[in-house]
């Protein structure tokens, strides 16, 4: 087992990274030579107004979705001397974020414990030594833009789109009590952490698990974000 200088065994961290269509590849490339593996990439569309969209970079929607795992030593090793290769490979082309594990099984934890589409923020892994939140928000096919819409209001700057279903949907809609659309859309939005809520309450009011877009919405603290 790989360990840290102090003999502690290594964590797993993961990476999501958004760039415009086609830099995908190249990210992983990169990602791979300093040790991040596991790489899943699927396509995904942009939310966010024209003038943010110049702000951080990107040409059009299209955009290419990484989700990348490594062990810590090497989540460390790319912030902290792959940032800049990054920026000059991808030129200004989207951004990377970088989230704990303990959170991502914090709040799987939470959300199978609470069916009822409460809204989760991850439980003690979401605390104030993060500056930035990723926002999940999954969603009936139709109902992005809307969505947006109300984030948007909330504070949000823009977000992500891929596609999704649920799997075992007959074994939900009879824990919920509500008929269930498979096929879905998911929307990141990343956020600094005091608009969290505010954005996680508005989308819920407006289009929560009873209404006609049935989001179920939820949170995840960021270790480390950074534009590529």
């Amino acid at each position: 087992m790989t360990t840290l200088a102090d003999g502690a065994p290594e964590k797993i961290h993961l990476a999501l990274t958004l760039v415009q269509r086609g830099f995908g590849a190249q990210i992983m490339d990169n990602l791979t030579g300093k040790g991040m593996s596991l790489h899943v990439q699927c396509p995904g569309r942009g939310t966010a107004p024209s003038e943010i969209m110049d702000l951080i970079g990107l040409d059009d929607s299209a955009k290419d979705v990484i989700v990348s795992m490594g062990l810590e030593s090497a989540a460390q090793l790319v912030v902290h001397e792959m940032r800049g290769a990054l920026t000059r490979m991808g030129r200004g082309k989207g951004m990377m974020m970088f989230l704990s594990p303990a959170a991502v099984q914090n709040l799987l934890s939470v959300m199978l414990q609470r069916p009822g589409g409460e809204l989760v923020t991850g439980g003690d892994a979401m605390s104030q030594e993060t500056r930035h939140a990723l926002i999940l928000i999954t969603l009936n096919l139709g109902y992005t833009d809307q969505v947006m819409h109300a984030a948007h209001k909330a504070g949000a700057t823009g977000g992500t789109v891929v596609k999704g279903r649920f799997l075992d949907n007959l074994n939900l809609e009879g824990k919920l009590g509500l008929p269930m659309q498979e096929e879905k859309e998911i929307l990141l939005i990343l956020t600094d952490l005091e608009k969290r809520n505010a954005i996680m309450e508005a989308v819920n009011t407006a289009y929560g698990l009873r209404t006609k877009a049935q989001a179920v919405i939820a949170a995840l603290p960021v270790d480390c974000a950074f534009k590529l």
